[in-house]
Order: structure tokens, then sequence, then C-alpha cells
């Protein structure tokens, strides 16, 4: 539940980010997340030169930003989160469309 946008109001207001992090728990929560996410999308990365390493990659996003990495100046984690990014925003949205199904499935009486 981290990427709604606007849950933090240092998204409206910038300069609640040098609010010392005693007076803003929600640094905490952030940082966390941050890690978590470069966990999974470095992880996604590591799989895909693994596969292309083993040439069984197909023609993929993925594998065009590691062939042209060097070319557009991308750090690892630059690559990871360009690739990883649509993905997870993908299975965001299957998991809201699940949760809403399965709420209208449930609730045939009130639709």
């Amino acid at each position: 539940m981290y990427s709604i946008p606007g849950k933090y109001a240092v998204e409206r207001y910038p300069a609640l980010k040098y609010v010392p992090s005693i007076f803003a728990p929600w640094k905490a929560q952030v940082l966390r997340q941050r890690k978590n996410d470069i966990q999974m999308y470095t992880g996604l990365m590591n799989d895909v030169k693994q596969r292309l390493a083993q040439g069984v990659l197909p023609n993929c996003f993925a594998k065009h930003l590691l062939d042209e990495q060097h070319n557009l100046g991308m750090t690892d984690l630059e690559v990871a989160y360009t690739a990883g990014t649509p993905f997870g925003a993908g299975v965001e949205t299957v998991r809201c469309s699940r949760f809403r199904t399965a709420w209208l499935l449930s609730h045939t009486d009130t639709v």
C-alpha cells in the first residue's frame, strides 16, 4: 500500500523532507519500502542477466536495456528500476482488479 500517490504530505510539500526523522515517522516506512523495492527489482534483473548468459532470454525490454546500458549511461540500479517499474505497475493493477472482482462477486445483492 505504499504506491498510493499523495499518501505522504511530503509529496505535496517537498520542504518536509528536511524535517528530522524523529518528527517524521513516515521516513522509516519509505526507506524500508525503498530497500524492499531495490531487492525486488535487482533480483528480477539478476534473473534476466542469468537467462541472458544462458542464452535463453527472448527479446524483451529488459534485454534491450542491458544491451544499451552503456550507451544510455545508466547504472545497474537505474536499469533495474526502469525495467521493473512497469512490471510492478502491472502487478498492482491486477491485484486491484482481482480484489474488485472478488468484492463484486461476494456482494451481488448490493450491486
